[in-house]
Parts: structure tokens; sequence; C-alpha cells
């Protein structure tokens, strides 16, 4: 019940941050760091299929995932592999680009 009440709750979270922000401002293209499983770009790719959307993840298998998304369905999604501790300067981020990261960056505190 108690993990019922979590993910409901991220549902929620995820949710108004696409109404109030994310869909408020015009863009090309969200770049989510720290992907994991690609579900939070599979959410917002359905919310709006005209824009491109790219997981980033220093797991191979998030990109393997993202690709059989992609290969399955027809949404407009990438993968890229991302070390959060060596940036990857050539990403094509420009103007246009929204950056999120959900439940991420709490993985990359060094000891």
């Amino acid at each position: 019940e108690c993990n019922q009440f979590a993910y409901s709750f991220f549902k929620l979270i995820r949710s108004y941050l696409y109404h109030n922000f994310i869909n408020t401002v015009s863009f090309s293209k969200l770049m989510e760091f720290g992907c994991r499983p690609s579900h939070n770009i599979v959410y917002f790719a359905n919310k709006d299929s005209s824009k491109q959307y790219v997981g980033l993840d220093w797991a191979h298998s998030s990109q393997k995932i993202i690709d059989c998304i992609r290969e399955n369905h027809s949404y407009n999604i990438g993968g890229h592999n991302f070390d959060f501790f060596n940036f990857d300067e050539n990403l094509n981020i420009n103007e246009e680009t929204i950056i999120v990261s959900i439940g991420a960056l709490e993985q990359i505190q060094k000891d």
C-alpha cells in the first residue's frame, strides 16, 4: 500500500511538472538525464508526439529499452549513454531544449 501511494504521488508530481512547466513553453526537444527505464519520456511523448525526446543514462540497458520502445511504438524518442561525471560536450543542447532529471541527481554524489 505504501508503494502504491509513493507511485501515485510520483505520477501526480510528474503530471504537475508537465502541465505547469513543460507544456507552457515552446520547445523542440526534451532530454531527461538519468532516464532509467524511460517511463518519463514515454509519458511526455504521449502528451505531445510532435517533439523529440532523448533519454540519457549511464546504463546501456536504458538505451536498449528506448530502442525497443521506439521500434514497437511510434514515439520520437532516442537514447544516449551519459556519464554525469564526464559531461559529453557533443550533446545537441540549444535554446529549444528542455532538460529534466527526475530521481537521478541523488545518485551522483561523490563519496
